[in-house]
């Protein structure tokens, strides 16, 4: 009897092969990883002079249409639609990871992750406006469950370096940003590195906006502590 179980890698290799369908018989000449990594993430053309021609029908293509539009589109089984989605939103989904997983490599597998469970539930999707907002939600719960499972195998601290995901000059801030309890750390990656409203934060996170305030409170006094004390050290 043959075991037909799939493994989450194996998952997430077969959804990303049907997310980028359009560009399958390019994926065949190199590896899937670096593929979608130097797709997405460095702007580099791993498919030669045919990623050019791609890139522009795919940018043709959603310069004619409103995102809610086109996650309408995707929601039909457009996989061009839905990798024109996905592009809008790379770069923010790659600096969230980062900071909570604080690895290029445990980052990257959280974008696969979070395309794969968002290509797989996104008829789901009630309101088609809200789709950036979904996608960071499913981001933030991946990051979750992803730090949970490592710490139960290491009792070493959640925080093994300081991040310089958006801040590299001041590595203070990073420092103390990752130091946050989870709630904090969240709320002040949303709002001040992201740049969301305290509204949206609350619909990210499905929590009241008055709960976005009072964490945001105790956020921003945690920092101003750390910050206060590392000053005291070096003075």
């Amino acid at each position: 009897m043959h075991n037909n179980r799939r493994t989450p890698f194996s998952e997430s290799k077969g959804s990303l092969a049907v997310i980028f369908g359009f560009l399958r018989k390019f994926l065949l000449y190199s590896s899937l990883s670096t593929c979608i990594h130097n797709f997405i993430f460095q702007n580099q053309e791993p498919f030669g002079p045919f990623h050019g021609l791609i890139r522009n029908h795919i940018h043709e293509r959603r310069s004619h249409v409103t995102p809610a539009q086109l996650t309408i589109v995707a929601q039909k089984g457009d996989a061009e639609a839905f990798a024109a989605l996905m592009e809008m939103h790379q770069s923010r989904l790659y600096r969230i990871a980062y900071a909570y997983l604080h690895n290029e490599g445990d980052a990257l597998e959280a974008i696969q992750e979070t395309t794969y469970r968002a290509y797989r539930t996104l008829k789901k999707l009630k309101e088609p406006s809200y789709f950036g907002t979904w996608l960071i939600r499913i981001l933030l719960n991946y990051c979750a469950d992803e730090r949970k499972r490592k710490s139960r195998f290491s009792h070493v601290t959640e925080i093994h370096e300081p991040s310089s995901w958006d801040r590299p000059e001041d590595p203070d801030l990073a420092a103390a940003v990752s130091a946050l309890d989870r709630d904090c750390k969240q709320i002040i990656i949303l709002s001040y590195f992201e740049g969301f409203s305290l509204t949206e934060v609350a619909d990210i996170l499905e929590i009241p906006t008055g709960t976005v305030k009072s964490r945001l409170h105790r956020a921003l006094g945690q920092l101003r502590n750390q910050l206060e004390t590392k000053g005291d050290e070096l003075s």
